[in-house]
């Protein structure tokens, strides 16, 4: 019967997906294929994050990109250490994200700003007569 291997990192050449939020290193449960039947494993990551980052658990596949472990499966994320039931091989990390509702935040804001930007063009341009007076009461050369 095979055994269960794991690496941690993993062999130079084996570096993480190209996504530069890494905040462990991949670790490798060997033989990939492998399935547990009789009961969950439990792996145990440490990670380096801000508190203010959005952490989650993804397993990577062979293309390099990441699939996020379900929350169900995530046991404990706290004091830079993820701990996590695996049901076989593969390849986890930690990633993390700059605090995410920020983000979001400025990103609806943005779209707010350019929807105001295209909505007062569009009404001077209907109305010269507006934007005349807009130009006369901030001072502008009529």
């Amino acid at each position: 019967s095979s055994g269960i291997n794991a690496e941690w990192p993993l062999r130079p050449g084996e570096a993480d997906a190209e996504t530069g939020s890494s905040a462990s290193m991949i670790v490798a449960i060997y033989p990939q294929e492998m399935q547990l039947t009789l009961s969950t494993a439990h792996l145990k990551v440490k990670y380096s994050a801000d508190a203010a980052d959005t952490t989650f658990v993804a397993m990577v596949t062979s293309k390099g990109t990441y699939a996020s472990l379900p929350d169900s499966r995530v046991e404990s994320m706290e004091s830079g250490q993820a701990q996590f039931q695996i049901s076989g091989g593969g390849k986890y990390q930690v990633l993390k994200y700059p605090y995410v509702p920020v983000i979001i935040a400025f990103c609806i804001l943005a779209v707010v700003l350019v929807a105001l930007v295209i909505g007062l063009a569009i009404f001077f341009h209907k109305n010269p007569s507006a934007w005349y007076r807009v130009k006369r009461t901030f001072g502008g050369d009529v």
